[in-house]
């Protein structure tokens, strides 16, 4: 230690200075201090700033993440149907079907419908309501249409998520409908249909292989946008349609079905040459008296189930050879398809009205005589579509020829 009146350096022993004599003040020495450098100078100053920058950008995080700035930024990106934007704020769960291209494709013409078609040309906040606990907020939002004398409202609702953003913020999800996604949905079209869903199509990976049949394809959808989606079918009979299938949120199965409006002028002509065809193969093989076993040919085809058609001709023979006119001879002039629907089996089932003439025979007294005339029927077929048209049945023939 040194002494205070001298400055000589003692022993930490003594209690007197060994050159002065002058008692020592034991604990009162104070060691000497090096002055702070430059560079820990520094050091400090930058962790000062750094503090100050940190607290800046959490407080301006915390004021960029309120609901109400999300409700803006979303209505701002339906205002001006920025898809890149809404797509950010869907809870996409992955599929062929929910991807940013597909989203652009269901919600351009949903988007025209969440606002009105005339531009917005001022919008304000003017109410966000808080539920009690907090995990839910509703966000009003003002806006004044170009030409419009008085504002509308929309509200928006937010809800908060339980995880954060970066760690420490709140995260608050839209939740109006039109942005959800839903799961589990199915498409059932004829089997060896060709299927596109907004212009993406489904493959043989997509099918559901226990619930799919000979007769139809069932298609797995796992996720969907809750929006009308944009179908096309082909069908293997060779004619397309154009449909929409909107996806439930407790999953279901839609039947993509097709009627005589949905058939082209060529596809209609091929339907209306096969009921030709088929008729005058009937009637000519009843007017011969022949056998069904004898015609059966001409409609055979494989796993092919003919036993309603042959008790439907062997009736229609039966009839005929009880007439007193006997029906010798008929020719079918015109064929209009009046009704066309899909059966649980994936038949066609045709109504159509035929124009014919026809002659009868019959005797008056002792002499045989023959007569000619014109007439109409309304009948119905049945047809299975299996690399070209098969008549399967057929109904309300006509039985009675004047």
């Amino acid at each position: 230690m040194f002494c205070e009146k001298c400055g000589a350096k003692n022993e930490k022993s003594s209690n007197f200075c060994e050159e002065c004599g002058a008692p020592l003040k034991k604990g009162t020495n104070k060691k000497e201090r090096k002055p702070i450098s430059k560079k820990t100078k520094m050091l400090i100053g930058g962790i000062g700033a750094t503090v100050v920058i940190v607290v800046g950008l959490f407080v301006l995080l915390s004021n960029m993440f309120t609901p109400e700035k999300e409700a803006k930024k979303y209505f701002e990106a339906i205002m001006n149907q920025d898809i890149d934007a809404l797509y950010h704020y869907v809870d996409v769960k992955k599929s062929k079907l929910t991807t940013k291209k597909v989203f652009k494709e269901v919600m351009e013409e949903q988007l025209k419908d969440e606002t009105d078609s005339k531009e917005v040309i001022n919008y304000k906040v003017t109410k966000v309501s808080e539920s009690l606990d907090g995990l839910y907020t509703g966000v009003t939002i003002s806006y004044v249409l170009e030409g419009s004398s008085s504002s509308k409202e929309v509200t928006i609702t937010l809800a908060k998520d339980k995880k954060n953003k970066f760690l420490f913020f709140d995260n608050w999800r839209i939740q109006n409908g039109v942005l959800k996604c839903v799961e589990n949905n199915q498409l059932k079209v004829l089997a060896g249909s060709k299927v596109r869903i907004a212009g993406v199509e489904l493959t043989k990976s997509d099918l559901n292989k226990k619930e799919s049949t000979n007769k139809f394809d069932v298609y797995d959808l796992p996720a969907m946008f809750r929006s009308e989606y944009p179908v096309e079918v082909t069908f293997p009979f060779g004619f397309a349609i154009k449909t929409s299938f909107m996806p439930s949120s407790y999953g279901k199965v839609e039947t993509i079905e097709f009627d005589e409006t949905d058939l082209s002028e060529k596809n209609t002509q091929e339907i209306i040459g096969a009921i030709k065809k088929n008729l005058e193969t009937i009637y000519n093989g009843a007017i011969a008296n022949k056998d069904f076993a004898d015609i059966k040919s001409n409609f055979e085809y494989k796993d092919g189930d003919l036993s309603d058609l042959e008790d439907e001709y062997n009736d229609l023979k039966a009839s005929l050879l009880k007439r007193t006119k006997k029906l010798t001879k008929i020719t079918f002039d015109t064929i209009e398809l009046r009704d066309l629907d899909m059966n649980e089996d994936g038949m066609l089932e045709l109504y159509f009205k035929a124009s014919y003439d026809y002659e009868v025979k019959y005797k008056d007294g002792d002499e045989e005589k023959t007569s000619s005339d014109d007439s109409t029927m309304y009948a119905y077929m049945t047809f299975d579509f299996a690399d070209g048209y098969h008549l399967v049945d057929m109904d309300n023939l006509n039985y009675y020829f004047y």
